[in-house]
């Protein structure tokens, strides 16, 4: 296909019309000195030489590439002005994650909650970031405000963001992101726990047991619970808090099997503890 054009000849005076969608040994070249005028009554002869039907489907292809191209501006147009919006109304929160000594916390993880509108909690969309080998982090985050919370499980910190481990000694602060950035976030994370890791399974066979969790209670909040569940070998891992907790396994089809007879039990700070909970057929 061909499209109307206008292309220079050799010589610096000569212009060239081809008309679209006519085959070349049809098209009727004209040649004619270079010139707004001149190119103009050049132009419109080899129009007056075209048939109607030539016409209309010369008209036809021009509208439809004309279309195409301001669909395009337009697409390209609304991508630049959304990337300009956002990077308007995103800001950068800079900070760091460290233990209540104040040293630093390697590969934490942080989040930024938004808060709800009366302040008395927080709601929303959210996801983890992980901070640096020296616990620094960088967030992108729009205009409102947030509590910035943190979590280092596999440095020996309980998540203080579950109720079983809330510490009242962490330090999770309040920003509001308004129109410029903001440095020197810092969040401080509770009391070292210690590891509680163990197998489930089955008394007779000695297999893990589908289906089946670890349950770990607060020996003095019922309301203070968390569910475990073993992987496909009946494995299990968690950062538990140094204070009095209650650890049983259950499946279905199987009695419940409590550790140390279902008194409870408690885990010094940095301690690492293996334990077997074996399950028997009701």
């Amino acid at each position: 296909m061909y499209y109307l054009l206008k292309k220079m000849e050799a010589g610096p005076t000569h212009t060239t019309f081809v008309l679209p969608r006519v085959p070349p040994a049809q098209v009727k070249q004209m040649r004619c000195k270079t010139g707004l005028r001149t190119g103009f009554h050049c132009l419109m002869s080899t129009l007056s030489s075209t048939s109607a039907t030539q016409l209309r489907s010369t008209a036809f292809d021009m509208l439809s590439y004309t279309f195409t191209l301001l669909k395009m501006t337009v697409i390209t147009f609304c991508l630049l002005t959304s990337n300009a919006v956002e990077a308007q109304t995103t800001m950068t929160v800079r900070g760091a994650v460290i233990a209540p000594d104040g040293s630093e916390i390697p590969n934490a993880q942080v989040a930024a909650f938004p808060t709800l509108s009366a302040g008395s909690g927080v709601a929303g969309n959210f996801s983890w970031t992980g901070t640096d080998t020296h616990g620094r982090f960088r967030l992108l985050l729009p205009r409102g405000r947030y509590v910035i919370r943190a979590k280092a499980e596999q440095a020996g910190y309980p998540d203080p963001n579950a109720l079983l481990s809330a510490d009242p000694t962490a330090r999770f602060p309040t920003i509001s992101v308004e129109q410029s950035d903001i440095s020197g976030v810092v969040v401080t994370l509770g009391k070292k726990g210690a590891v509680l890791e163990g197998y489930a399974y089955d008394a007779r066979s000695k297999t893990a047991i589908a289906g089946s969790k670890v349950t770990l209670l607060d020996a003095y909040n019922p309301h203070a619970i968390v569910e475990i569940f073993p992987d496909k070998t009946g494995r299990f891992q968690f950062t538990v808090p140094t204070k009095p907790i209650l650890v049983f396994a259950s499946a279905p089809g199987y009695k419940t099997a409590h550790l140390a007879n279902g008194q409870p039990v408690t885990l010094s700070s940095g301690e690492h503890r293996s334990i077997s909970l074996e399950l028997d057929h009701q």
